[in-house]
């Protein structure tokens, strides 16, 4: 009797030994959908856990969240450390990776257009970040309003030749900025460009900026 209770304990072991392996093997990687609803846009996302890297790919434009939560890895926004945008991607929406406390960098793709309204705002430990500039005649055109806004450790930014239009407040509230270099002598610029910031403003001679 008492062997055949033991062969039991045994075998519940094993099976909940299996059950949470299973559950921690599920956790390590959680994936969705973020592309614009109803349009040919076919963009996915998926969160390695483990590492804090948030990878977005597929073809299209991110979607546009207009109310909280913003993302659908709103869930995990403390874990998020790290995000790439594979190429093929065109656009960020607004408010699409905003308030992520924890994430320091993020790798954006050759051929984005868009960088739209408040899409990385409030994220306080991105130090740096690097606009694309044309690739197969496609590139950023445009950096709308607060798409920066509250990035309080951003340093530095290099605005590439490709951009037409900076929006007002794209870059409010960096209080870390130390300097701005747009490279397209005929940017339009709509003012301010910043504010709770002694960033320097550096363009080319002549420059609307």
């Amino acid at each position: 009797m008492k062997f055949k209770q033991k062969l039991w304990l045994v075998a519940i072991a094993v099976l909940l030994f299996t059950l949470l392996f299973a559950i921690g093997a599920s956790a390590e990687t959680v994936s969705g959908d973020c592309g614009v609803a109803g349009s040919e846009s076919s963009v996915q996302w998926s969160l390695d856990r483990d590492t804090g890297v948030l990878t977005i790919f597929g073809s299209g434009d991110i979607e546009t969240y207009s109310s909280k939560p913003y993302g659908p890895w709103r869930d995990y926004a403390t874990e998020i450390q790290r995000v790439v945008i594979s190429e093929g991607i065109t656009k960020i929406g607004t408010n699409a990776l905003r308030d992520l406390p924890n994430m320091t960098s993020i790798s954006l793709p050759e051929g984005l257009k868009i960088i739209n309204n408040q899409c990385l705002k409030g994220n306080s430990a991105l130090t740096e970040v690097v606009i694309p500039s044309t690739y197969n005649g496609a590139a950023v055109t445009r950096i709308n309003y607060q798409a920066f806004n509250a990035c309080t450790a951003l340093k530095s930014v290099i605005i590439p030749a490709s951009v037409t239009t900076l929006a007002n407040q794209s870059f409010s509230g960096c209080t870390a900025l130390e300097s701005i270099t747009i490279l397209n002598p005929n940017v339009s610029i709509t003012t301010p460009l910043s504010s709770n910031t002694t960033a320097v403003l550096y363009g080319a001679s002549g420059s609307t900026a």
